[in-house]
């Protein structure tokens, strides 16, 4: 069983550097050192590790859908000057859209092509949602 201060500095060593743990719990860098070394302290590290990665991904995935929610939204906006950009940017890390000179890619639609395609398909999205909003208003 670890100590009070052996569990303050497993806490402590996530957010500190160890030279700064062992300051904060009035022992000397060997002594943290050691801890480190001793089993029940490393399997205490690591217990506390998975439960990082675990809310790490919890919060990357709360934000990755915030930010999808996001990027649908400048797309869409009309009066957005930036969401052509962000189309691109968004086909490009797809790996839809390869970056170089359009005579090195002639199976791909060029880049106004592209932007043309989308806006389309945006505004034919749009008043389908409008024209089924409307039915269920109807109704």
């Amino acid at each position: 069983m670890l100590s009070e201060k052996k569990k303050r500095a497993v806490d402590l060593l996530f957010e500190h550097t160890e030279g700064e743990v062992a300051k904060k719990l009035k022992v000397s860098l060997e002594t943290l050192v050691q801890w480190i070394e001793e089993l029940e302290f490393r399997e205490a590290l690591n217990g506390q590790m998975k439960g990082h990665k675990r809310s790490t991904t919890r919060m990357l995935s709360l934000l990755y859908m915030e930010c999808i929610r996001e990027l649908g939204r400048i797309i869409h906006d009309k009066e957005d000057k930036t969401r052509h950009k962000v189309a691109l940017d968004l086909l490009k890390a797809g790996g839809l859209l390869r970056e170089g000179p359009l005579e090195e890619r002639p199976e791909e639609e060029s880049v106004d092509e592209i932007i043309a395609r989308l806006t389309m398909e945006g505004e034919q999205e749009e008043r389908a949602r409008k024209e089924a909003e409307q039915e269920m208003s109807e109704e």
